[in-house]
């Protein structure tokens, strides 16, 4: 029959095409492709460590002391005063071995930790078991000019300095008398550095500094800071 020939011809392209399109697969050019979920990292392990030491009896100062007799010279001539928050290690010898120092000024932190290392002799913190052990320590060390029977007006002097938040600079003659001054301040005050240097003039004296041969000699003394 003539009509059924066409037909049958379109079918016949239709199952051809239908088999390529089976063979050549999906459209991967539409399809969505899956992103794989994220892992997290492994966490670290946990890291061990070593369980404290069990102190069973703390270092104990067997000798050494710092007192005012220890004071340095240049710290007493500069008026220098202050507490030294001293930290030292005590070794399990017993021995300070390391120390550090602020509060005070460098001079007398730095003097006071020589003298803790020089000084210091511990008889060692130990544990549970009578083992040696180090030991860390914090002390304060005050230092104060100790007031001077042969210097009374020294006391009057840093008082003064201390009053009006200045820094006195005096010079004393040979005779132990002011024979100049000088008043340094934050705050510039003319009235009140003549008021001083006049009261330290006209009142103050002062030990005469000797040299080595017992001889007098020109100084200066300071007193107070800024």
């Amino acid at each position: 029959m003539p009509g059924l020939l066409p037909r049958a011809m379109t079918a016949i392209v239709l199952v051809l095409l239908a088999c390529e399109i089976a063979e050549a697969g999906p459209d991967l050019s539409k399809a969505e492709i899956a992103v794989p979920p994220r892992i997290a990292p492994m966490p670290p392990p946990p890291t061990t460590s070593s369980p404290p030491r069990s102190i069973g009896a703390r270092a104990v100062l067997k000798s050494g002391s710092i007192t005012n007799d220890d004071y340095p010279s240049l710290a007493l001539r500069n008026e220098e005063e202050g507490t030294a928050i001293v930290t030292f290690t005590i070794g399990n010898d017993g021995r300070v071995s390391e120390c550090f120092a602020t509060g005070a000024t460098a001079l007398l932190n730095s003097h006071s930790c020589t003298l803790v290392k020089q000084r210091f002799v511990f008889a060692p913190a130990r544990d549970v078991k009578g083992k040696a052990l180090t030991e860390r320590r914090t002390q304060r060390i005050k230092w104060t000019i100790p007031e001077d029977a042969d210097d009374p007006w020294a006391a009057t002097a840093r008082l003064t300095a201390k009053s009006y938040g200045v820094r006195i600079a005096l010079g004393i003659d040979t005779m132990g008398r002011v024979v100049g001054c000088k008043v340094e301040a934050l705050t510039p005050d003319a009235e009140r550095d003549r008021f001083i240097c006049a009261l330290a003039t006209d009142q103050w004296t002062f030990p005469v500094d000797r040299n080595d041969a017992g001889q007098p000699i020109l100084s200066v003394r300071i007193f107070g800071s800024v």
